[in-house]
C-alpha cells in the first residue's frame, strides 16, 4: 500500500512538472513557432517568467524599481538576448518586464529575479556580500548554487529541466514562495 502510494506521489509530481512545463512554454510567448518553444534556455526563460507569479515580493523592493519588473541574467548573453525577445511585451505583477546583464552592484540590488548561468558561478561568488540577503530570487544552474546562498537551482533529470528550492534562503530574503511552487520543486537546505 505504501509503495502504491508513493508511485502515485511520483506520478503526480511528474505530471505537475509536466503541465508547469507546458504552461511555461506557451504563456511568454503565445505565436511563436513550436520549434523555437522548445530550446532549454527558453524553458528557462519561461520558468524565470512563471516563477514570478509564485513569488511575493516584499512592497520596499517593488516600490523602489520604477513601475518596472527586471529579469537579470549573468553570464549567457544569447539568454538574455531571448529573455528580452521573449519577454519584451509581458507583465508581471502588474509591471513591465525588463531584462538586462546588471554591470554593477546598484544594478543587482534593482534586480527582482537574478539569473546565473553556469559559467558565470565562480564569477558571481564575489557578488554575494552584494546580494546578501537583499530580496531578489537568485537563480542558478550548478549543484553548488544553493549552498552559496541561492534560492533555486535549475537541474536536469531524465531529459527534464527540474528546480530545487531552498525554502530557508528565500525566507532570508524576505522572499513567500507559494506552496504550489514548493510542492513542484524539490526541498533543499543550503549547508
Amino acid at each position: 500500500m505504501v509503495t502504491g502510494i508513493r508511485h502515485f506521489r511520483a506520478a503526480a509530481l511528474r505530471l505537475a512538472l509536466a503541465m508547469l512545463a507546458g504552461l511555461t512554454m506557451l504563456s511568454p510567448w503565445a505565436g511563436h513557432s513550436q520549434a523555437a518553444a522548445g530550446t532549454e534556455q527558453e524553458l528557462k526563460i519561461a520558468f524565470l517568467y512563471n516563477f514570478a507569479k509564485f513569488v511575493e515580493w516584499p512592497e520596499k523592493q517593488l516600490v523602489s524599481v520604477e513601475h518596472v519588473f527586471s529579469i537579470c541574467i549573468i553570464g549567457n548573453d544569447k539568454m538574455h538576448e531571448m529573455a528580452g525577445q521573449l519577454l519584451r511585451d509581458k507583465q508581471i505583477q502588474g509591471r513591465k518586464v525588463v531584462t538586462y546583464v546588471p554591470r554593477s552592484p546598484e544594478q543587482i540590488r534593482k534586480c527582482q529575479i537574478l539569473f546565473v548561468d553556469s559559467s558565470a558561478t565562480e564569477r558571481i561568488e564575489g557578488e554575494w556580500g552584494v546580494i546578501g540577503n537583499a530580496p531578489i530570487l537568485t537563480v542558478g544552474e550548478t549543484e553548488s548554487f544553493v549552498r552559496q546562498g541561492g534560492i533555486i537551482h535549475f537541474f536536469v533529470e531524465e531529459g527534464t529541466i527540474r528546480f530545487a528550492i531552498s525554502p530557508k534562503a528565500a525566507e532570508r530574503a524576505e522572499l513567500k514562495i507559494s506552496s504550489k511552487l514548493l510542492k513542484l520543486g524539490r526541498i533543499v537546505e543550503a549547508e
